[in-house]
């Protein structure tokens, strides 16, 4: 009965020492991931600079962006006049070299190289 009982707390330890490899195992695989994926968008190569086209709007806030996208969907060219006035949206020239920040469901945030600014504008703005 003795015998059993050190059997089965050696077979509980040993799979103690399994979960806890693989915990281990998994962070490990998670921390490297995370440094991969931090030292590619520190890294200065070209893969997330992109070229801005002509014909577009950008917007300096997330506000602005959606009130922009909703006047070009209504056609109300006078409520984008007045955006234009107020300084919350402009149109992008072509040729400027921009990071993407972030993309989400054809909205981009993109950042001018050199500046630390950034704005809102579609996906089809940059190439």
């Amino acid at each position: 009965m003795l015998f059993l009982k050190e059997l089965q707390k050696r077979k509980n330890s040993y799979s103690m020492v399994k979960i806890v490899k693989a915990n281990l195992t998994n962070s490990f695989i998670l921390l490297m991931s995370f440094l991969v994926m931090s030292y590619s968008t520190l890294d200065d190569n070209n893969q997330n600079i992109y070229t801005t086209k002509s014909g577009y709007f950008a917007a300096i806030d997330e506000e602005s962006f959606d009130k922009m996208m909703d006047f070009i969907v209504d056609d109300d060219k006078e409520a984008l006049q007045l955006l234009i006035n107020r300084g919350k949206i402009f149109e992008l020239k072509a040729g400027i070299k921009v990071y993407l920040v972030k993309s989400s469901w054809g909205k981009v945030i993109i950042r001018p190289k050199g500046y630390d600014i950034r704005v809102w504008t579609v996906s089809e703005a940059i190439r």
